[in-house]
């Protein structure tokens, strides 16, 4: 009787040693997902711009406390949102895919005739319809949820496509700029 009541006992202590770890694991499990991961910002500051995003949401940017600036120093500027689009090879069964990039505003101040939007390769070489000018927010073709900002495509060959966005307000604008602009760039296939 004396051996079955230590058994128990050490059965127990065992169950309640591993129910202590389990919980203080999800514990910090749910710490490091949630609350450590929302402080893991970059922020990207330049003469004209800041960007920032969070790790796990770099579809969402803003642009700190935006500066007016002529198209000329808007396409220099040094900091830009940037990011990619890919896609696995497997899903590629026809010779091309394509994709739209789609920018949203989020409940930004400035009227969207000032704000400019430049788009580029990585190595900065400005795509189809940003060569010439550079168009403003309300010139850009409407799509259901945002505004188109360009279209592209995937071959066999090339499966990942890099970008830079830059947004700048344009030198016509004449009010005081209180507080920064907010969007999110989405990946639509077709």
């Amino acid at each position: 009787m004396r051996k079955t009541n230590l058994l128990k006992i050490i059965i127990s202590v065992y169950f309640v040693l591993v129910l202590v770890f389990i919980v203080a694991k999800t514990s910090y499990s749910l710490l490091s997902n949630s609350a450590i991961d929302s402080f893991k910002i970059d922020k990207k500051t330049s003469n004209y711009l800041s960007f920032n995003y969070g790790e796990r949401d770099s579809n969402l940017f803003k642009v700190d406390s935006p500066k007016i600036l002529s198209d000329f120093n808007g396409k220099k500027q040094y900091n830009t949102y940037d990011f990619s689009v890919s896609i696995p090879k497997k899903f590629v069964s026809h010779d091309k895919v394509y994709y739209d990039i789609v920018i949203h505003g989020l409940g930004n101040k400035i009227d969207e005739k000032y704000l400019k939007i430049y788009l580029t390769d990585e190595n900065d070489k400005p795509l189809e319809g940003y060569k010439d000018n550079v168009p403003v927010y309300l010139a850009l073709p409407n799509l259901v949820d945002g505004k188109l900002i360009y279209t592209g495509s995937f071959s066999k060959k090339d499966l990942v496509d890099k970008y830079k966005l830059r947004i700048w307000v344009d030198d016509n604008y004449k009010d005081e700029i209180k507080e920064g602009l907010v969007y999110q760039i989405s990946i639509e296939m077709r």
